[in-house]
């Protein structure tokens, strides 16, 4: 058996009540079944079976000065002076809180793989919102807790050993992950936020809907045209030897994740798209202005994220070269980003206009795509 538990008490002067702790406890628990007496039947196709399950609480603090109604400066016939900001604050305004299980087991198969497999449900709540207000309140909008949100999803990992052999050895590593949100409580009305508004495809926080789909109009109604969260993603990393020689490579696949493809709209504007002498060219061009999921794209890729090639020289060889200065010497090439398969249309399907932000990212405006990048190296040991 395996227990780890913890509490974490935490105040700020960002919270209403600076005084008060808030409490954020955690705690882990597993068990290998494959050390009881009833698992020797399975012993030899599993050695190890570990089950487990975790709890834990966070909190991520108010923004500084959201507990008041802040000032901001002005200028009257070249007099400075003060007037009261159109935000206000929440005296009472506490930390969001992120409360997360996560359930799972790790097993070893054969004495050749191990495979893990983890579940996670995390819900967020007293989520930090802006609300609007009336203009005759003195204010325009201000801070509240007023939102709970949920994500889950699930992730499996295998890592299983071909050949261990002295002059040949293959180990391979399969990573699968899935995540999906949900908004379950939003006390203001559903807002959008990111992007460059409707016509063009905005993200829409709204009850009852995933936290990253995104929004447009169709013929003056906005719709839900799509979801920027991927169906899932994958990673192969496969590690070959055979003799002084190594192989690495790693393969990523992201399946799903819809991309608001704006340069198409420039290009179509400029008349430069390769398409729009066609039938479906035209029609995308003649539809800017009443609808946006023409624009909306799948994001769906595969890529050759890296490989490596090299030579390891034998111990002889490199004591001839230097001596007793070195003990390894190794030469090698590698490469990034040398292959994309993929059916979107612009220049590279990895793309996030804003930086990384975890809402909004997949806006495509003429990016650079992902640099190609090779490598020469030379590795010694002493």
């Amino acid at each position: 058996y395996f227990l780890t538990a913890g509490v974490r008490g935490d105040a700020s002067s960002s919270n209403g009540n600076v005084n008060k702790y808030f409490l954020f406890p955690k705690t882990s628990v597993a068990i290998r079944l494959s050390n009881y007496d009833f698992w020797s039947p399975f012993k030899s196709f599993l050695p190890e079976f570990k089950l487990r399950a975790a709890f834990g609480r966070t909190g991520n603090s108010p923004i500084p000065g959201s507990k008041y109604d802040t000032f901001v400066p002005v200028n009257t016939s070249g007099k400075g002076g003060l007037i009261v900001a159109t935000r206000r604050g929440d005296p009472n305004i506490e930390p969001e809180k992120t409360t997360e299980v996560e359930t799972g087991f790790d097993v070893d198969i054969l004495d050749k793989g191990t495979f893990e497999f983890s579940y996670y449900n995390r819900n967020i709540s007293d989520l930090i919102l802006f609300r609007a207000l009336p203009s005759s309140s003195g204010f325009n909008q201000e801070v509240i807790n007023g939102g709970k949100m949920r994500t889950y999803g699930f992730e499996a990992s295998l890592v299983w050993n071909f050949f261990n052999q002295p002059n040949f050895s293959w180990y391979s590593t399969v990573n699968f992950y899935s995540s999906r949100s949900i908004i379950t409580q939003l006390d203001v009305p559903a807002f959008n936020m990111g992007g460059f508004g409707a016509i063009l495809g905005t993200y829409r926080i709204e009850q009852g809907k995933s936290a990253s789909q995104i929004v447009g109009l169709e013929n003056g109604v906005l719709k839900h045209i799509g979801d920027e969260a991927p169906d899932f993603q994958m990673s192969f990393i496969d590690n070959f030897k055979w003799n002084q020689f190594d192989l690495y490579f790693l393969v990523h696949w992201k399946k799903g994740g819809d991309i608001i493809n704006l340069t198409k709209l420039l290009t179509d504007l400029l008349g430069t798209t390769k398409d729009l002498d066609t039938p479906e060219g035209k029609a995308r061009l003649a539809a800017f202005g009443k609808t946006t999921h023409q624009f909306v794209e799948s994001g769906t890729y595969v890529k050759l994220r890296e490989v490596s090639f090299g030579y390891t020289f034998e111990k002889e060889t490199v004591k001839k070269i230097f001596g007793n200065l070195f003990t390894k010497l190794r030469l090698g090439v590698s490469g990034h980003n040398l292959v994309t398969i993929t059916n979107y249309s612009s220049y590279d399907p990895e793309v996030s206009n804003f930086g990384n932000r975890a809402i909004g990212h997949s806006i495509e405006v003429t990016p650079f795509p992902s640099s190609k990048s090779y490598y020469f190296d030379i590795t010694l040991g002493f």
